[in-house]
């Protein structure tokens, strides 16, 4: 985790995911593995692990489900 991003509530990073930028992750979110969230990326929940690709706009509840 690095720049200005936050990670709060009971959203955990654990692996080589990176979050960054202005990000946030929150909720019940998982963020592990090879993922990279950046930029302006809001990630409210769901399991990330890096097979969705580099996130770095937008808001989503999980993969392939914005908020």
């Amino acid at each position: 985790m690095y720049d200005r991003a936050k990670v709060y509530g009971q959203a955990k990073v654990s692996g080589d995911a990176q979050v960054y930028g202005n990000s946030e992750v929150s909720g019940e979110a998982k963020v592990s593995g090879n993922a990279r969230i950046g930029g302006t990326a809001v990630i409210l929940g769901g399991e990330w692990d890096g097979s969705e690709g580099e996130i770095l706009e937008g808001r989503w509840k999980a993969p392939g489900v914005p908020a």
